[in-house]
């Protein structure tokens, strides 16, 4: 197995990041979302909170490390103020990794890539519907079905997955076994 750790990033204030690295022969995944603010009565990214928990992830790892990120873009049907805040939010990933790899010391580089979501969507929800509501609940019964004890929901007391885990999940795993060709570990730990 690798020493490299990586981070999937399913960018969004619903969104979340998922974060793998290897652990003894097995894997440890984390998942963390965005930190929010509420500034005036509307929620904004806490650009800093984010990047401050990014950073703690990699200053934890071994090895060098990698980051995917699910490319973003507006679409005509959308307003003004969702394509905004879509931009931002992926600006804002991409400038905190950014950062990041010019921070980081020579013993632990940090790369980034972004992938478009048909991309990796076509290779790990092959067979799957993929209409956008389907889509969601694919990804959810796809990341269960390669990581079992995996818990997507959102809080402890929630009841349903949710999907941008999931989805943030899928991404680390496309990095980690399509890109890099990784096997499958031993066994997972969740954190």
């Amino acid at each position: 197995m690798s020493t490299m750790s990586c981070i999937g990033i399913d960018p969004g204030k619903d969104g979340y990041l998922c974060g793998t690295r290897p652990k003894n022969a097995g894997l440890e995944i984390r998942f963390w979302q965005p930190r929010i603010l509420t500034v005036g009565g509307k929620s904004v990214y806490d650009v800093h909170g984010t990047a401050q928990e990014i950073l703690e992830f990699l200053e934890d790892c071994d090895g060098s490390s990698e980051i995917l990120i699910e490319k973003q873009q507006a679409f005509p049907k959308q307003g003004g103020v969702s394509n905004f805040t879509t931009g931002y939010g992926f600006g804002m990933y991409l400038g905190i990794v950014s950062t990041l790899s010019l921070c980081a010391d020579s013993g632990r580089p940090v790369s980034l890539s972004v992938v478009r979501p048909t991309d990796w969507m076509k290779v790990e929800l092959q067979g799957m519907k993929k209409d956008k509501n389907d889509r969601k609940a694919a990804s959810i019964i796809r990341a269960k079905q390669l990581y079992p004890g995996v818990d997507l929901k959102r809080t402890p007391r929630c009841t349903t997955d949710h999907d941008g885990k999931a989805e943030s999940l899928l991404i680390a795993h496309h990095l980690r076994h399509w890109m890099w060709k990784e096997p499958k570990p031993e066994f997972v730990e969740f954190v």
